[in-house]
């Protein structure tokens, strides 16, 4: 599924390079097309099971999964620049993980739809942290059994501060 809305995703950065008359708009719309048939192949593959729920196993070892496949189809609109692969997927890892490295130069010069790309991977990356934290702090609170760590959503119920 993440790899599927990566796709969806890519279709921004190929509509800026479109307007701007961009020549990568090509490149964008090649990935996303990748990325979206594996995506989708694997959404409709597991259409029974996801209805069944997960466990918390299945669900770490599908984000440490996750990690380790995006990059290497977001790394793909990278190619493009003349970058090896394993460059291109040290720049999307780079951006996923939010370490903000690189090893292109002039970014200046890049087009804008490659540096749309590269902050979109970095907001994947920082949304992914956080879910990834909230679910291991809520696993260890539970584990735990002091959910008192979570006191703080009382905030955010609406009954709490009517009364």
């Amino acid at each position: 599924m993440v790899i599927f809305g990566t796709a969806i995703t890519a279709i921004l950065p190929l509509l800026v390079d479109a307007v701007s008359g961009q020549h990568e708009w090509v490149v964008f719309a090649v990935s996303a097309a990748a990325m979206g048939f594996f995506g989708g192949t694997c959404l409709l593959a597991t259409r029974d099971e996801r209805s069944k729920g997960i466990s918390l196993r299945t669900a770490f070892l599908l984000t440490g999964l996750s990690w380790l496949v995006l990059p290497l189809f977001a790394a793909l609109p990278f190619l493009d620049l003349g970058l090896s692969y394993a460059d291109a997927i040290f720049e999307a890892t780079s951006g996923i993980t939010t370490t903000g490295s690189t090893v292109m130069k002039g970014l200046d010069e890049l087009p804008p739809g490659i540096l749309l790309w590269r902050s979109i991977l970095q907001w994947i990356g920082g949304i992914g942290i956080l879910v990834m934290a909230v679910v291991l702090l809520l696993s260890l609170a539970m584990i735990l059994g002091r959910l008192e760590i979570f006191t703080i959503l009382v905030i955010f119920d609406r009954e709490f501060w009517v009364t």
